[in-house]
């Protein structure tokens, strides 16, 4: 009993003190964090619609993973590729208008659709694949996701 207390304690520490905890989670073995850059992100092994997906990260006070960079985006790739997803959802979506991709709604989202592939217009959340390329996708189709932040802040 004292060390499950002792254990919340190093836990609730960590989480206000804005430290990310690498590994897999002993609270939900669903989640597996890693840090890189500075950022926390914690993969979610378990299916859900973008909508749903965006819930979870935002009662955790994170966002679906945003990726603003090369590295970043070879980061995310590699780990999705070793836990051996096909598929992840990210925070890209054209909601407010159709064909303008932004990252949670704010700010423009430079997704790598490939050339030879005009992305469904009937799709409007953006979907990582094992592969590399972001595809749209219908939002309520289930997938894997990804959560991040900013250690001690929201993203």
């Amino acid at each position: 009993m004292l060390y499950l207390m002792c254990v919340t304690v190093v836990v609730i520490i960590q989480r206000v003190a804005g430290i990310c905890v690498s590994g897999k989670s002993k609270t939900n073995p669903e989640i597996f964090t890693v840090e890189f850059q500075k950022i926390c992100f914690d993969f979610h092994a378990r299916e859900a619609g973008w909508d749903e997906a965006a819930s979870v990260c935002a009662d955790d006070k994170k966002v679906l993973v945003k990726i603003t960079n090369a590295r970043r985006w070879a980061f995310v790739y590699e780990v999705i590729n070793l836990l051996a997803w096909n598929t992840s959802w990210i925070g890209a979506n054209d909601l407010k208008t159709s064909s303008v991709w932004l990252w949670h709604g704010k700010t423009k989202a430079d997704i790598f659709f490939r050339k030879d592939e005009a992305p469904d217009p009937t799709a409007h959340c953006a979907m990582l694949y094992s592969t590399g390329q972001a595809k749209a996708r219908d939002c309520a189709d289930k997938a894997n996701f990804i959560c991040m932040t900013v250690k001690g802040k929201q993203v």
